[in-house]
């Protein structure tokens, strides 16, 4: 069984814009490793994360305006019963609901959160995108 989510290439990563400077931008521009490297968002992107010791889903999408929508919900603590949703939100805002919603008592970046970061992470980002 297949289990890769269907990453998705958009028009807007044909130009190299960071979504922190361009909200309609496709990337994001940050340091791996030592280096500063392009990351395409990729629609499809989904991740499981245990924050505060609730069960978390973050996923990144694409809305009918084009617009890449980063979507997160919240299934408590119980790593086994992934029907129970306590809260849920999908925006264009880079997870910045999601940093609302937790209420992080230090500040947190969205890279991290999301583990893209990593190089390994970041290299299959970059080979979806050639492709």
């Amino acid at each position: 069984m297949d289990t890769i989510p269907f990453l998705r290439v958009l028009d807007k990563h044909s130009q190299f814009q960071d979504i922190l400077q361009n909200p309609d931008a496709g990337y994001y521009y940050i340091k791996v490793n030592e280096e500063r490297t392009w990351v395409p968002i990729l629609p499809g992107f989904t991740i499981f994360i245990n924050i505060k010791n609730s069960i978390f889903q973050l996923s990144i999408g694409i809305s009918d305006e084009q617009k890449i929508m980063f979507s997160w919900t919240n299934f408590g603590e119980n790593e086994n019963n992934l029907t129970n949703v306590i809260a849920s939100d999908s925006q264009p805002d880079q997870f910045q609901s999601l940093i609302t919603y937790v209420n992080f008592s230090e500040k947190i970046s969205i890279s991290i959160l999301t583990c893209i970061q990593t190089s390994n992470l970041s290299s299959m980002f970059n080979k979806q995108l050639k492709k």
